[in-house]
């Protein structure tokens, strides 16, 4: 037997590894090809079970129920708990003294307030001259009202009837009484 070269065994090698490896790409592909639907088919149905299964759960009323119940168990816990810690902070004479000084504070600060708003000469004279002109004002409208009324004869003999009429009634009235 002649002896090859390493040469010649690796191209003898390569040229039978060929074949082999474009069946091999060709099997690789034919199979992504008939998987590729197949995995795309179960992604759907993966995200379509979930959501129907999701909306089961929350359509459940057994569970929305025990949902409801622990939310109202957890608020009822967290006011418990805010209600112990503000009894027990407020037996602390340091945040009672802090309390007091804050509302001292509040109330001198808005009597301090009041007094500059009420001592306010410019204003105090600005709302004395608005009060004056809508005094003036109801007045003169009175005025011109009641000129209207006595100026009109149907209204004046109105009035007169009424006025007798008062005192027809008046009358009547003291002499039943007597």
């Amino acid at each position: 037997m002649k002896e090859d070269g390493l040469g010649s065994i690796f191209v003898r090698q390569l040229v039978m590894a060929i074949p082999w490896g474009i069946i091999s790409i060709l099997v690789f592909l034919v199979a992504v090809g008939i998987l590729k639907g197949h995995v795309k088919d179960a992604v759907e149905y993966g995200v379509q079970s979930a959501i129907h299964q999701s909306f089961q759960f929350v359509q459940d009323k057994g569970v929305t129920a025990a949902v409801k119940n622990n939310i109202k168990k957890g608020i009822a816990f967290t006011a418990r708990e805010a209600k112990s810690e503000i009894k027990h902070a407020l037996r602390s004479p340091e945040l009672k003294q802090r309390v007091k000084n804050a509302m001292q504070y509040a109330v001198s600060e808005a009597l301090r307030q009041t007094n500059d708003f009420v001592f306010d000469k410019e204003r105090f004279a600005k709302v004395k001259n608005k009060v004056k002109q809508g005094i003036g004002f109801a007045a003169e409208s009175g005025r011109r009202e009641f000129k209207l009324l006595v100026t009109d004869p149907e209204i004046k003999e109105q009035v007169k009837k009424a006025i007798d009429y008062s005192g027809n009634a008046f009358m009547e009235a003291e002499s039943k009484g007597r």
